[in-house]
């Protein structure tokens, strides 16, 4: 997920647009890609696309690669083809999205009550107050009414105020950098592992979906495989690749906060988590790789390649070069930002807006 602002009440989002639909084939491309080399053909009636050697491919052929690809699978499987697997893949966004939104809820739920409770436990608190200070206010004109006594009193009150309102704007300060917290980055890990195995699924289906039959019998045909030869654990298979990858994110999204958000505008640190964050793809593209393989490697659909044998085998020689090409794009992209008019830092309403204050 990329940054985001913080409202008084969650938001229900979908998690994708119609956009999507026009990324997703290439999403397709490149996990038959990723996958071709380690099928184990179980079912001979299915026909597998051999693509060109992406072993060697570069800035200049990927262009080429990628319209020879859609152009074949869309002469070979139709249309249909390129949209393997996108009716799991779509429901595990959605679900994802459901799952955090209802724990997002439930904790600003329990956040409004405590507020509520904090909020009333403050007005007798201040009740009193005024009881004590009426009392005093009382008792000095009991005392002949000293007009100084007045004037010390009201200094004190309102030192006492300024200094509870410096108190407040030190602890803000304090979290600010943490807006994304403990509970927000939780709740998107329960989504994620509860999610999974429709992910899980999706990837299957983009290979091994036979489009001949329909799409319950493919789905029935996967679960089948994957349950058989794995157990529970199959639809899980995989699933710490693909949280590492997540928490590579909240890493960047935390050092954007730390270092920008003072500096810069919410929309500005966005666009610098875009840049960034595509430069981070770029470098670590051979563990997503790893990380999609990892969860197909059932016994009757991807052979069971470990670690150490698709790293050694991995082309490190296109990879770099694809990854200096992206640095040098990055590096670029950020003296365009760093050039550009300074502006205010809206980053106060994220600041004032936490939903983990009492927590």
């Amino acid at each position: 997920m990329l940054i985001e602002k913080y409202d008084e009440k969650p938001k229900f989002e979908i998690g994708f647009s119609p956009l999507y639909f026009i990324s997703y084939p290439l999403y397709n491309i490149q996990c038959r890609s990723i996958l071709q080399k380690y099928l184990n053909h179980y079912d001979t009636s299915v026909a597998y696309n051999d693509f060109i050697n992406v072993n060697n491919l570069n800035i200049k052929t990927y262009i080429i690669y990628i319209v020879n690809s859609l152009h074949q699978i869309y002469k070979d499987e139709g249309l249909k083809g390129l949209y393997n697997g996108v009716i799991p893949m779509l429901a595990h966004i959605v679900s994802k999205r459901s799952i955090y939104y209802l724990l997002e809820n439930i904790h600003y739920s329990l956040l409004k009550r405590m507020r509520k409770e904090k909020k009333r436990e403050s007005q007798e608190k201040k009740g009193s107050m005024s009881n004590y200070e009426n009392r005093l206010i009382y008792e000095k004109e009991d005392t002949n009414n000293f007009i100084g006594d007045v004037i010390n009193f009201n200094i004190v009150k309102h030192m006492n105020f300024v200094k509870e309102e410096n108190n407040c704007v030190k602890k803000k300060k304090k979290k600010k950098y943490f807006h994304l917290s403990f509970y927000h980055t939780l709740y998107e890990y329960i989504s994620s592992i509860l999610s999974y195995p429709l992910l899980n699924i999706s990837t299957k289906m983009i290979i091994f979906q036979n489009n001949s039959k329909s799409l319950l019998q493919n789905l029935r045909n996967i679960i089948h495989l994957t349950y058989a030869y794995d157990g529970v654990y199959g639809f899980f298979r995989g699933i710490n690749n693909f949280l590492i990858i997540q928490s590579l994110d909240k890493l960047l999204n935390c050092f954007l906060y730390k270092t920008f958000s003072n500096r810069c505008s919410y929309d500005k640190v966005l666009t610098i988590k875009v840049v960034l964050s595509t430069c981070l793809n770029t470098i670590i593209a051979p563990y997503i790789q790893y990380s999609i393989l990892n969860r197909s490697q059932s016994y009757g659909l991807c052979k069971d390649t470990t670690f150490n044998q698709f790293f050694r085998n991995f082309h490190w020689k296109s990879h770099l070069s694809n990854v200096s090409v992206g640095l040098a794009v990055a590096g670029v992209q950020l003296i365009i930002i760093a050039l550009m008019p300074k502006d205010t830092p809206k980053n106060d309403e994220v600041v004032h807006k936490e939903k983990d204050e009492y927590f």
